[in-house]
């Protein structure tokens, strides 16, 4: 039934669209979270905008110096995404879920020539396509890893730039997808080997105009996050009950046991599979415990994120010379390690 419904409706949508955004879109109020698993050498990147906000080009997000981020060979999995945007081929109230994967893929791959073109002229050190799908939508868009010049090389030496153009429907944009929120996790990121605060710095730059996808320089905005790496060490011990398992542990954080902070713990036959299997909050000595049942073999092991918060525009210190409007601190997430109980 839908896919009767956006044929009938995809022209008028895509009008309607248009109509909309040359008075409603006037800027954007973007929001970047960073959060950094260091254990599991995984870093998950957020990136949000308002649905009435200008339509978005281009990201370019700067890795902090500490961190190294893999590039994954083409063909292999380098990480996972899931995309709340806009199908702007069926008009602007129509909003879609999409999930997929981010796999590597060759630089000089035909299917970068228009990003390369248009979003980012650059040499690239790398490169992964973002492919994603949901219900019947699907989106699909080129993720490049630069390597840093001139005066952006004190922000680090690596940076991710999100081209997701063209917006014109049709290609790897069927629906006219127009992004909202980004969840990109990537895998095998090397976290600096000193605690303290590492400063991510993005920049964002709209399309220029109601149509067509040129990139509009003047008003790009920027927006911040901060991870703040800590020695920290979550464990897992278990005991068997009856029909049941009492798993504990304790979360310590530069030597601080951590009171009030939720534990996930998850579990399942494989290490590969594991789901949630519940929760549990830390006590003032940092302790936890939680006593799921126990009717086979199961691996489980725990994990927590401390530290997310949002500073505003008022922790925001411009670093390109255009308005810095957002800044937040990113979760930092600690696994205890893989236990196996036998039932």
């Amino acid at each position: 039934m839908r896919h009767m419904i956006r044929a009938g409706v995809g022209a008028a949508g895509a009008l309607a669209a248009l109509a909309l955004a040359s008075s409603a879109l006037a800027a954007m109020s973007p929001r970047l979270d960073v959060g950094t698993a260091a254990q599991s050498k995984t870093l998950t990147l957020g990136a949000r905008l308002g649905q009435s906000d200008d339509w978005l080009g281009r990201l370019q997000v700067f890795v902090p110096a500490g961190y190294k981020l893999a590039i994954p060979a083409a063909g292999s999995t380098g990480g996972t995404a899931t995309v709340q945007a806009v199908e702007m081929q069926l008009g602007p109230s129509n909003i879609g879920k999409l999930a997929g994967t981010a796999k590597g893929v060759a630089t000089s791959d035909a299917s970068l020539s228009w990003a390369t073109a248009n979003c980012d002229n650059a040499a690239h050190a790398g490169a992964l396509m973002v492919t994603l799908d949901g219900g019947d939508n699907s989106w699909a868009f080129p993720v490049f890893v630069d390597q840093t010049t001139g005066s952006e090389t004190q922000f680090g030496a690596q940076k991710l730039v999100f081209c997701f153009g063209p917006r014109s429907p049709g290609a790897t944009n069927p629906m006219s997808n127009k992004l909202l929120s980004l969840s990109l996790t990537l895998k095998g990121v090397t976290a600096p080997s000193q605690a303290g605060d590492y400063l991510w710095r993005s920049l964002w730059t709209p399309f220029a105009g109601a149509s067509g996808d040129t990139l509009d320089q003047a008003p790009s905005v920027e927006a911040q996050s901060t991870t703040r790496l800590a020695n920290g060490v979550l464990t897992i011990t278990a005991k068997q009950a009856g029909k049941h398992v009492v798993l504990g542990g304790k979360l310590v954080v530069n030597g601080e046991a951590m009171d009030g902070i939720t534990i996930r713990v998850k579990h399942g036959a494989s290490p590969a599979k594991l789901v949630t299997a519940g929760g549990a909050k830390t006590n003032g000595a940092g302790l936890w415990s939680l006593r799921p049942r126990l009717t086979k073999t199961q691996y489980f092991q725990a994990g927590a994120t401390i530290g997310s918060s949002d500073l505003g525009s008022g922790g925001c210190k411009a670093s390109f010379g255009v308005p810095c409007l957002e800044a937040t601190v990113g979760g930092t997430s600690y696994l205890s390690r893989l236990l196996r109980v036998h039932a």
